[in-house]
């Protein structure tokens, strides 16, 4: 059985990991002129699951493109996670408007 400092320890790293997170999305979406409202509409019932990487081609299947402020959805690279089949994590990749970069979004549903 973990000690109390073993869980205040695990508890404080997985806390500093999720701020890292937030921060270095935040930066990204900032440097992109991404709106908050706009990218919380594209995540729907979804949630970010680690940092945003830029990359310049996307991967996945090819989607009907859905457009959220400077963002267009243009593939969707997922897996079903646990038994029920109706769960999914992956990634969304959004592509920049106006630039041949895509947003790499971790996410799971």
């Amino acid at each position: 059985m973990a000690t109390q400092k073993q869980h205040d320890d695990a508890y404080s790293e997985l806390m500093k990991w999720e701020s890292e997170v937030c921060e270095h999305n935040n930066r990204i979406l900032s440097e992109f002129k991404v709106h908050e409202d706009d990218f919380t509409d594209l995540l729907t019932d979804c949630d970010i699951t680690g940092k945003i990487e830029i990359v310049k081609e996307p991967k996945g299947t090819e989607q009907t493109e859905e457009e959220y402020g400077n963002l267009t959805i243009t593939h969707i690279e997922q897996w079903s996670i646990g038994i029920e089949g109706d769960s999914y994590s992956g990634f969304i990749y959004a592509k920049i408007k106006g630039l041949e970069l895509w947003l790499k979004i971790p996410y799971s549903c």
